[in-house]
């Protein structure tokens, strides 16, 4: 079982740039932190290591697209095992024409997490976080916490209060 707790009573478990952020959005009593032994931090294998229900895991995934000429970045947050309907639904939601999966060393470079664990919690302003509205139908979620030996836990409308967030209908398939 993770043992869960709450960022603000164990800052140390979450990477400088994650907690500043956390702090300046008053998010630390709100979204929680379990350390995990990285070789677990993938879905399935979280959840036999770990007993979590698969349900509640979440997949975020960087994605790309332009529009006037400039690169737009969003978070793509979708239940585990789902994949992004990445067509029209996502081109509108981004307001960007072609969009895709970013290049992965920009997504690294940029946000300073690992791979494996890209969270929307503490990206750039000026990324887009956009989330499948089936997520709002749970109690909890768990989600990657920006390195591969942590993981979030808070509750779905949470992930609304960072900025640039919303949900978005049929966004997962």
């Amino acid at each position: 079982m993770l043992e869960f707790v709450s960022v603000a009573s164990h800052p140390e478990y979450v990477a400088p740039k994650m907690l500043s952020f956390l702090k300046s959005h008053e998010l630390t009593d709100k979204i929680q932190v379990a350390q995990i032994d990285p070789q677990y931090a993938d879905g399935e294998k979280l959840s036999e290591a770990y007993g979590v229900d698969i349900n509640q895991e979440l997949n975020c995934l960087a994605f790309a697209g332009k529009r006037d000429g400039q690169i737009r970045y969003a978070a793509v947050v979708v239940p585990y095992g789902k994949r992004v309907n990445s067509g029209a639904v996502l081109k509108h939601a981004m307001n960007a024409t072609k969009p895709s999966l970013a290049n992965l060393d920009d997504v690294i470079a940029i946000t300073c997490m690992e791979l494996g664990s890209i969270t929307p919690v503490g990206l750039p302003d000026d990324w887009q976080v956009l989330i499948d509205s089936s997520v709002k139908e749970l109690d909890e979620v768990i989600i990657g916490g920006g390195h591969v030996d942590a993981k979030f836990k808070t509750k779905p409308q949470i992930l609304t209060q960072l900025p640039h967030a919303k949900f978005v209908d049929q966004l997962a398939k």
